[in-house]
């Protein structure tokens, strides 16, 4: 497998980890009625694993 497919394959894996990982976050807080100043921080590593992705992406396009 090309490894430039394969390390964009692995950081699509952890953007979804990155979404699991808030959206139980997000369901204790709104559960246990909790601050939810740390559901930010996990919203900003989601949006930024995106935009690298996204990135990433456009860059395995432009090569092929």
């Amino acid at each position: 497998m090309n490894k430039d497919l394969h390390n964009l394959l692995c950081d699509i894996n952890k953007l979804c980890m990155l979404i699991q990982t808030f959206s139980d976050a997000y369901n204790y807080c709104m559960g246990e009625g909790k601050n939810d100043a740390h559901l930010m921080i996990l919203n900003r590593s989601i949006l930024n694993q995106s935009l690298e992705i996204r990135e990433k992406l456009d860059i395995l396009f432009l090569k092929f």
